[in-house]
């Protein structure tokens, strides 16, 4: 066992907005502010400005409020990186350049205050040379030997500036060099140089770029990558600032709509990237089914399958239309996640499953009945099931929710009339049968879901604070988790929780007699297994997956306390995952191919 200290994650400071103008209010505010104190001291400070569209409200909004910076003569600009020729002549936009045009035409600053202007696309290593040289000689004077501030924005692909994901801007110790970005040559600060900066507002807005923030705030982020090159910088937490808004958290999606007797459910699906339901290459499609935690658990699966040989497609369950009875909330989901299928398999792309947990009985439900599911029986290629939830052993989940989230939960808050219900729940769940937990849980949950209001007051609000806690404290992706799991467990009613777990225990009857799976491995469809022995929400059910085709994969860490994480290995270990789901698809198609 490696007894050597573990590395302590720091995150950043983050800072979150719902409008994008509070964004740029937020951002403008903080750069007057620092500039006002380092000027203050009569000292000169030069500013970094990044192109592109993220920064376009700030430096509007730093326009307008340029009055309140005390000693504008002392204030020096610059330029992240040469501007793309797809970044050239944006029409509408308030660009860096225009920035600067703006403050010129005002009388705010003069050229003298403008470093490194011009770029000659024609001539860019002398270019390169002479903006070193000027942003050197700068330093020499002025006893400086860093940018004072630095504005940072990135493309959904992780690129800052010239800086993409494995650049050979990682190699340089220079202030600027030059990459190849396509086809063209672009001017670059460094990494390097960018770590020593003595204050970095990193601006996540527009739409798409949650993956950029997964890159960003992993704790499995490297150094000599971007984004996440910039969270390795000394005194993290008072050098950068995240500013997030609410477009920012947004995925690329797909919506998947299917007519059932009670109306229409919109199915809608994140992906690290724009759909391209033209592309010659199909790609196999791994559709990710949550369990009930939510979507908000497969950000950090999203952001490390290769986007090279997989389409990652984290599946909403779909909406529900207000007729449906509560008893056909299974089925309903069984029914979406089938039209999920048929979307991409009637494209042409090879289809699998990744579900978690409660998925379980989603997928248990198909097998056994496959016939009614004719898009699984034809598209489907393979299933991996992780810490798959059985009903019959609710007794263990019951036992695990209950200590790890339900008991907490209570003991932090007051006045909780509910409170001496669960209490007395738990003293008879470890000495009843487990037809008999089973049974008791069902009749809570039908008591809950009459309940409307309980996601308002009581023991729900106490359970998503504490849900909050334990999500937001995993290793993976910790600060980006936080807020939309907030945003999700604070709008979508407690009632669609409690339908979630009542219906998937009661539906768990129709499989306890049952030994094997029934039609998966009669129609060739491989099974693979994540199972740990320490979990505490889903015991491992061996009778279920005793058949040829099944793969069963141990993940459990006997190192690990806490058993709740157990349950939860996708999110713990992404990058193991991600690995598996390459192993197990590349060893199915092979095999088909042979085939």
């Amino acid at each position: 066992m490696n007894n050597e200290p573990k590395e302590v994650y720091i995150a950043p400071d983050t800072r979150y907005f719902k409008t994008q103008e509070e964004f740029d209010k937020a951002v403008s505010k903080d750069f007057v502010k620092y500039v006002n104190t380092v000027t203050s001291k009569k000292q000169k400070f030069l500013v970094c400005l990044s192109h592109g569209q993220s920064p376009v409200g700030a430096y509007r909004n730093i326009v307008e409020h340029y009055h309140r910076i005390k000693n504008t003569e002392y204030i020096y600009y610059t330029f992240l990186n040469s501007p793309l020729k797809s970044q050239e002549n944006l029409e509408g936009i308030f660009t860096a350049a225009e920035f600067l045009k703006k403050l010129l035409r005002k009388g705010l600053i003069t050229t003298e205050q403008v470093l490194g202007r011009t770029v000659d696309d024609n001539a860019i290593e002398e270019s390169l040379e002479g903006l070193n040289k000027t942003i050197t000689n700068f330093f020499k004077e002025n006893k400086k030997d860093s940018f004072d501030y630095v504005f940072l924005a990135s493309n959904p692909k992780g690129r800052i500036g010239g800086i993409e994901r494995k650049s050979k801007a990682f190699e340089s110790k220079e202030i600027y060099t030059i990459v190849n970005i396509g086809k063209e040559k672009e001017i670059t600060a460094t990494p390097y140089f960018l770590l020593k900066a003595n204050r970095v507002a990193f601006l996540a807005t527009k739409s798409d770029k949650r993956r950029t923030l997964a890159w960003l705030y992993s704790t499995y982020g490297e150094p000599n990558e971007s984004p996440s090159f910039i969270r390795f910088m000394d005194n993290v937490k008072e050098r950068l600032t995240v500013f997030i808004d609410d477009k920012a958290l947004t995925w690329p999606t797909i919506t998947v709509q299917r007519n059932t007797p009670y109306g229409t459910s919109n199915i809608i699906i994140d992906l690290p990237n724009p759909y391209k339901e033209n592309a010659k290459e199909k790609l196999p499609v791994i559709i990710l089914i949550h369990g009930f935690l939510g979507l908000n658990s497969f950000d950090g699966l999203l952001t490390n399958i290769a986007s090279t040989k997989y389409i990652a497609a984290a599946m909403h369950y779909g909406s529900i239309p207000s007729d449906l009875p509560a008893n056909d909330y299974s089925i309903h989901v069984a029914k979406n996640i089938e039209a999920v299928v048929e979307y991409f398999g009637t494209k042409g792309h090879p289809v699998y499953l990744f579900d978690h947990s409660m998925g379980n009985t989603y997928f248990l439900m198909m097998d056994q009945n496959i016939n009614d599911y004719p898009g699984i029986k034809k598209y489907l290629h393979g299933r991996i099931g992780a810490n798959p939830f059985f009903g019959e052993e609710t007794k263990h989940a019951l036992l695990g929710f209950l200590d790890d989230v339900i008991v907490p939960s209570m003991s932090l808050a007051e006045n909780l009339v509910e409170k001496p219900l669960f209490v007395a729940f738990r003293r008879i769940v470890p000495f009843d049968t487990k037809r008999g937990v089973r049974k008791r849980s069902i009749s809570l949950m039908e008591r809950l879901v009459k309940q409307d209001t309980i996601g308002d007051k009581g023991i729900w609000k106490a359970i998503k604070s504490r849900l909050v806690f334990l999500m937001t404290n995993m290793d993976s992706l910790p600060h980006l988790n936080r807020i939309p799991i907030e945003k999700a467990l604070n709008k979508v009613p407690a009632k669609i929780f409690v339908l979630q777990a009542h219906s998937a225990i009661k539906e768990s009857h129709q499989f306890d007699n049952q030994t094997g799976l029934v039609n998966m491995p009669k129609n060739k469809i491989p099974v693979l297994i994540l199972k740990s022995d320490r979990d505490g929400v889903a015991k491992f059910v061996p009778r279920l997956y005793e058949d040829k085709g099944v793969e069963i994969k141990d993940v459990t860490d006997p190192y690990e306390n806490d058993f709740f994480r157990e349950h939860l290995y996708h999110m713990i270990h992404p990058q193991n995952t991600a690995k598996i789901i390459d192993d197990f698809i590349s060893k199915t198609e092979a095999n088909r191919g042979k085939s």
